[in-house]
């Protein structure tokens, strides 16, 4: 499908045409030209000023695109005034990225998310229609027509509760699972950042997997969950959608669940691509505090990882940790795909997480004790286990919260317990 790009910037020094190249790409859509204007503020009836207006009728003539594409989020009465000039449908920064998000979305989570934006960004534009049909510029809306959109607005909004019920049951299920993997000793650790930054690429490196990776944006909609260890401490690590700039506020708020990864997390591992210009760096890095701010978890401990560095010289990296200085906390340079100073994300993600303490439990030898100590091995950091006398004596390290938990096994099986601070 053809589509001619409008790209309006406040700066002539906004250099953001690629990434709006790359989204509309990933939508599908094959590029037939852009129009770009320098301005400020908006039009409001059609955003563009009245020349570019008139410049992108005679483009559209020209070009015969299928579809406008705008880099801002339009008002409804924008895009329908628009729709009106050029005789083509128009579609603004917020439906090309649920555009995207519809041709990624795998699970059944990520495709309620996403339908449920699309509802809420459709509201306010059936009103505008209706609104219009009032004003009788829409002939012969104002009958059955009118009628027929009032009765599809009341569906939306019936859909809308449905899927809002669906999420939070979803919602509800991942912090019972959350509940139980804190009780059992394990910190969270979730892996944040901007769009094709390497979270996922990172993940599989920390983690042994093989979840999906493509040189595309927004590849990761749902959250993949695995186990990780950072020198012998265990930890969930989960990948998560990933950031852009100017992302939706709906959109933010349909994928509220998925998001809460982050929110909830122990620690934030915050994935830079370093290979861009430092321009971009920057720019991309301030995009990402913005939206962890949103989400409430500005106040996370943050690890800044560098990615790509296999594709910088030395000198390069040494610069770019000078400029980045005061905008991310705690940069370490990496690869995620050679694995290049992971060693060291690992060491300092350890040091920040939540400390643990030390537990010496003392169990008599039955047939059901090495299942219990293997249990212990798979929860927590064991630091050793001696057999002696038909008892078995471990220490081992876990979360405060997951003590009683431990107690309560460990008593259970007929042992001791004893906690170590």
């Amino acid at each position: 499908m053809k589509a001619l790009l409008v790209e309006v910037v406040k700066s002539i020094d906004d250099n953001r045409t690629k990434e709006f190249i790359e989204l509309a790409k990933a939508a599908g859509y094959e590029i037939v030209g852009i129009l770009r204007q320098l301005r400020c503020t908006p039009d409001p009836a059609y955003y563009l000023g009245k020349g570019k207006v008139k410049e992108l009728v005679e483009m559209v003539e020209a070009l015969k695109p299928d579809k406008i594409i705008f880099n801002k989020e339009l008002r409804p009465n924008q895009a329908i005034n628009l729709e009106n000039l050029t005789k083509k449908e128009v579609v603004d920064r917020i439906q090309l990225i649920l555009e995207i998000f519809t041709k990624r979305a795998g699970t059944k989570e990520a495709k309620l998310q996403i339908e449920l934006a699309q509802l809420r960004y459709l509201l306010p534009k059936l009103k505008m229609y209706v609104k219009y049909a009032k004003r009788e510029e829409f002939p012969g809306f104002h009958g059955p027509g009118y009628y027929q959109t009032a009765k599809y607005e009341r569906m939306i909004r019936k859909r809308i509760a449905k899927i809002e019920r669906e999420l939070e049951k979803i919602r509800y299920e991942r912090e019972e699972r959350r509940k139980i993997r804190r009780e059992l000793g394990f910190s969270l650790v979730a892996l944040a950042g901007y769009s094709n930054a390497g979270k996922s690429t990172l993940l599989n490196r920390l983690t042994k997997s093989n979840v999906p990776v493509d040189d595309k944006l927004f590849t990761t909609l749902g959250t993949y969950t695995r186990f990780a260890q950072f020198n012998g401490r265990k930890v969930l690590l989960s990948d998560t959608i990933g950031f852009i700039e100017d992302l939706p506020h709906l959109v933010i708020e349909a994928f509220k669940s998925t998001l809460e990864e982050i929110t909830l997390a122990d620690l934030i591992i915050l994935v830079v691509d370093a290979s861009e210009p430092i321009q971009e760096i920057i720019r991309k890095i301030n995009t990402a505090n913005k939206v962890l701010e949103e989400v409430g978890a500005a106040e996370k401990p943050i690890i800044t990882a560098l990615n790509k560095i296999d594709r910088l010289f030395s000198k390069e990296i040494k610069e770019i940790l000078s400029k980045i200085e005061g905008y991310t906390p705690n940069p370490i340079p990496i690869s995620a795909l050679y694995g290049y100073n992971l060693d060291k994300l690992c060491t300092k993600a350890e040091q920040l997480l939540p400390k643990c303490i030390q537990i010496r439990a003392r169990l008599p030898l039955k047939p059901d004790t090495n299942f219990l100590v293997s249990h212990i091995y798979n929860r927590g950091n064991v630091k050793y286990i001696i057999y002696s006398n038909n008892k078995v004596e471990v220490k081992f390290e876990v979360l405060p919260q997951s003590s009683e938990y431990f107690r309560r096994i460990i008593e259970n099986a007929g042992g001791t317990i004893e906690i170590i601070h």
